[in-house]
């Protein structure tokens, strides 16, 4: 990878509340991103790290990441064995001064109203029942537990944290498509309680679990070649004349376009684009004009959730020359 050229803030601390997807086939800088965002890359011979990467308007370099981000991936999912999986949320509650009932607003107080009466700490016992732990709660998490309650666990370290920004590279490895949705859903609802941000890489992914997501953002040889909206990316593409079939999933569309594969996609008349190509027309669009309003803007930003699914419809105002009149 040569250059990063639109991450950092413009892509994480921008929205608050949200989830983000992040796709492109293999070798395309998921890792290295998320890693870059996490502060947790660095040079070495055969690479140079350059550039910045800002938080709040402050660099990253001068602020504590380890308490502002969580950073998980398949590899790092290792816990004390001599710890139940109770105890193993209580030290990371504790370590990571989660949040203290003292500091729910009404709505959180009128829903763990009853935990509150029985003295419970209502967050952890949340937690542990919406990622179904309570069952085994009581086990030593050195003992025989499956892969999927392993990645609850260390999904529910994270929720009981304060981190601002959840980042996963590639967590559920081995989990069956069940297991992954109910984790993808689980995340989605704590990043809307407390105001937090994930995004997330996944290998295999459903139409379900693609659906749970806020916003996309598809790349190519590090460079971006879709950040929006999760509705408006398969719109965007059709009106650059890359048509989605019924029978093929959202994501594995996206990825073909970014792999070099979309000739297959293409309308008749139409002329499948080059990947440079498809960076200018990105360039040249109303998502990226928006993302750099955002960005060069002063106050915080949030995604609102609704229910509805059509898209934004934003639209290309200066077409590039690459522009298509296909129909979405």
């Amino acid at each position: 990878m040569d250059s990063y050229e639109t991450f950092g803030n413009k892509l994480v601390g921008c929205f608050v509340g949200s989830m983000t997807l992040l796709l492109g086939p293999p070798g395309s800088g998921k890792s290295t991103l998320l890693e870059i965002l996490a502060g947790r890359a660095s040079g070495n011979k055969n690479s140079i790290v350059e550039g910045a990467v800002i938080y709040n308007n402050k660099y990253a370099s001068d602020i504590r990441l380890s308490r502002l981000i969580a950073f998980i991936s398949n590899q790092l999912n290792i816990h004390s064995p001599f710890l139940t999986v109770r105890e193993t949320l209580e030290f990371a509650r504790d370590c990571t001064q989660g949040l203290q009932p003292e500091n729910f607003t009404p709505q959180m107080r009128k829903l763990f109203a009853h935990a509150l009466v029985e003295g419970q700490d209502p967050f952890l016992e949340y937690v542990l029942e919406i990622l179904s732990l309570k069952h085994i709660e009581n086990n030593l998490t050195g003992e025989a537990i499956s892969d999927a309650d392993r990645q609850k666990l260390t999904t529910a370290e994270l929720a009981l944290g304060t981190y601002s920004v959840m980042i996963y590279d590639q967590p559920f490895s081995g989990c069956d498509l069940a297991a992954t949705y109910d984790l993808v859903d689980t995340i989605r609802t704590i990043s809307r309680i407390q105001q937090s941000s994930a995004i997330m890489s996944l290998t295999q992914l459903s139409q379900e679990v693609f659906d749970l997501f806020d916003r996309i953002i598809l790349l190519t040889d590090g460079h971006v070649l879709f950040q929006g909206p999760r509705q408006d990316a398969i719109p965007y593409f059709a009106k650059l004349g890359y048509i989605k079939p019924s029978y093929v999933e959202s994501s594995e569309f996206l990825e073909d376009i970014a792999a070099g594969d979309g000739s297959q996609y293409i309308v008749p008349g139409a002329t499948p684009l080059t990947l440079e190509e498809l960076v200018e027309c990105y360039r040249a669009s109303d998502h990226y004009k928006d993302i750099m309003r955002i960005v060069n803007g002063d106050d915080a930003k949030h995604t609102y959730w609704v229910e509805s699914e059509p898209g934004i419809g934003l639209s290309l105002k200066t077409p590039s020359k690459y522009h298509s009149t296909v129909n979405a």
